[in-house]
């Protein structure tokens, strides 16, 4: 028996310890190794016939988790209790490799994740970037990103800008976006607002009558942030009446306040500005619909916003940490080709800035849009943290040179693993429906220019006046 110290004979024992943060490490499987070769022509059999076996899939996902070749398997539902026995040795014998791998089974519980918009600083903005927080006027879901803008080489749309982002975005009506019991609700409500769930057609001289006004930031994201800058203002409010009653108490005299009442009427006028901003963004000039690539068998979600005139648009990233902790902005200035193993960034409305690596192998995802299964590019976030999350749909994948390479349609496994569409199978669809070939521009007739200097003169006058 230990005795222990008189000098510790008070103290209680411990009895239990602390256990550090643990995350399972994913990365992608390597381009050489032997089961991207063996497996992944096989996986898209496995999809259909696993549905047989009891299980409803988001996706399968082959991946090095924690040094180990896994098979992920991705669901909405919790494991069954036959996994192991039963369903485990149906997938081997259906995959019919005999090389060593694991297969882990993920329940993916969409319900605990709160998607909250993290780019308010780049959402109230004079000029119209990639990023920024998008939805349809009226409606309280379906939130999502602006991955950028485009223009069409024809002379009489010189001026006109589009900002591309997802169908699902601009028509939230599937049903991943709802909870079954409010599905018919939510439908009634988009019929009025007349938001399609099939494409909405392109009309050649870019007639938008009666489509679906887009905002920005979305109105869930504006309400929010209203309300933080109410409670942040009651906060203040709260502070400034302590302090004066406690300079009461102590000298007995009313304080000097006209530093605290300005402030007070400056956050009271920063609430009314945010009440009566208007946060038109565009209308839905086209969309894709849900449809699979004939080629690839990648699912093809994509839409087009008329933006309004006279607004400033750019293709520029803007962040508050610099791009591969070297660039404080950049501009995106062409499409380049989505390659297995690159390193690539995003921007997004919910998790901002993040970096990940194309993974080597195709993912099959069933996305409850084309009743199918669906072989899809992932992208897994750097160091097992999420790459993207609920409301960074639309986003544009960009590599080291500043190349769009693809926009982000879904995730899965909490964000970790995000898929995402080959930019140049988008622009590839938007010319075939509109006829019009698709010209990216960095910079829109100088927009990032003239917002630029207009802050700098902002600056400067505010020197020279206060």
């Amino acid at each position: 028996m230990v005795s222990r110290s008189i000098y510790f004979s008070s103290r209680p024992v411990r009895t239990s310890y602390t256990i550090p943060y643990w995350r399972p490490t994913i990365t992608p499987l390597p381009l050489t190794h032997p089961l991207t070769a063996s497996l992944n022509p096989t996986l898209q059999r496995l999809g259909p016939e696993i549905s047989y076996l009891g299980l409803k899939v988001i996706s399968l996902n082959l991946v090095i988790q924690n040094s180990i070749p896994t098979l992920l398997i991705t669901s909405d539902s919790p494991k069954p209790q036959n996994f192991e026995t039963f369903i485990c040795p149906a997938i081997r014998e259906i995959l019919g490799v005999k090389r060593f791998y694991a297969i882990e089974y993920y329940f993916d519980d969409r319900t605990k994740y709160i998607d909250r918009c993290r780019s308010h600083y780049r959402n109230y903005e004079s000029i119209r970037l990639p990023g920024q927080s998008i939805g349809v006027e009226g409606i309280p879901w379906g939130t999502g990103t602006v991955g950028g803008f485009i223009q069409f080489d024809h002379p009489s749309m010189k001026n006109q800008s589009f900002g591309l982002s997802c169908h699902h975005v601009l028509q939230p009506t599937r049903p991943a976006t709802a909870p079954k019991a409010l599905i018919d609700q939510r439908l009634r409500h988009l019929n009025k607002k007349e938001v399609l769930h099939s494409a909405v057609r392109w009309k050649s001289r870019l007639r938008s009558k009666g489509r679906a006004r887009v905002v920005s930031p979305a109105s869930c994201d504006h309400r929010n942030f209203i309300h933080k800058a109410k409670l942040a203002h009651k906060k203040l409010k709260d502070e400034i009446s302590a302090a004066k009653n406690q300079y009461w108490r102590e000298y007995n005299q009313e304080p000097d306040d006209a530093e605290v009442r300005k402030l007070e009427r400056a956050s009271a006028e920063n609430i009314k500005e945010l009440e009566e901003r208007d946060c038109s963004f565009g209308k839905v000039l086209v969309t894709s619909g849900y449809k699979i690539h004939p080629e690839t068998g990648g699912s093809i979600d994509w839409g087009l916003i008329k933006m309004r005139k006279n607004i400033l648009t750019a293709n520029v990233l803007v962040c508050k940490s610099p791009l591969w902790k070297r660039f404080p902005e950049a501009k995106i200035l062409s499409i380049g080709p989505l390659i297995p193993g690159q390193e690539v960034c995003k921007l997004g409305r919910s998790t901002d800035l993040t970096y990940g690596t194309v993974s080597t192998s195709l993912h099959i995802i069933d996305f409850d849009n084309n009743n199918l299964f669906t072989k899809e590019r992932a992208i897994i976030g750097k160091h097992g943290y999420p790459f993207a999350m609920g409301g960074d749909s639309g986003s544009w994948v960009i590599n080291k040179d500043f190349q769009v390479v693809g926009m982000l349609v879904g995730h899965s496994n909490a964000g970790v693993i995000a898929f995402v569409t080959p930019m140049e199978v988008i622009i590839k669809d938007i010319e075939a429906i509109t006829k019009k070939k698709v010209i990216l521009y960095g910079d829109f007739a100088g927009s990032w220019g003239k917002f630029r200097m207009g802050r700098i003169w902002e600056k400067m006058t505010a020197g020279c006046f206060h």
